[in-house]
């Protein structure tokens, strides 16, 4: 309840007018769980977590949040493709650190894993398991964060949401 994939999801039903009962989880395991016994009819979630259940033909692919198609499912549209660009948010890993970290800190971790992440063989690890690689600057990074969050609060305050 309140988590990025609720919260994208409440997204989703504003811009579409969609009516979807959220049913709150205690983590992708157990949602993933529940769609493929029948219990709950979707789920949105990351692609990594997924990904082996579509590849084993229990869950179907409708639409992603990538900002392009991705190389494992090349025939699922993103968002952007169906009408809805607002919605290409994909579930973000990043390194964050406590506020005042000296950049010098800061610049080193951020070198050391674009450089990793830039490695083919981890690239591919990657990639291979549904997820895109972004080695982005910690600006860059941090003005996404900005904009989703912008956006996420937007829909918390206009769909009345509160934590129970």
């Amino acid at each position: 309840m309140g988590g990025i994939l609720h919260l994208q999801t409440e997204y989703f039903k504003s811009l579409t007018g969609t009516s979807i009962t959220h049913v709150p989880f205690r983590g992708a395991g157990p949602a993933e769980v529940a769609v493929t016994a029948g219990q709950v009819d979707m789920l949105e979630d990351a692609l990594p977590s997924m990904l082996p259940f579509v590849k084993a033909g229990k869950l179907v692919p409708i639409v992603l949040t990538a900002p392009a198609r991705v190389k494992e499912l090349p025939d699922v549209p993103t968002f952007a493709e169906v009408g809805l660009p607002a919605l290409n948010h994909m579930s973000h890993y990043g390194i964050l650190g406590p506020k005042g970290l000296p950049k010098d800190v800061v610049d080193t971790v951020n070198a050391a894993v674009r450089r990793a992440v830039n490695e083919p063989n981890v690239r591919q690890r990657f990639e291979d398991s549904g997820a895109v690689v972004v080695a982005s600057s910690p600006q860059e990074f941090a003005l996404d964060i900005k904009e989703l969050y912008t956006s996420l609060r937007k829909v918390v305050a206009e769909r009345h949401l509160k934590l129970e």
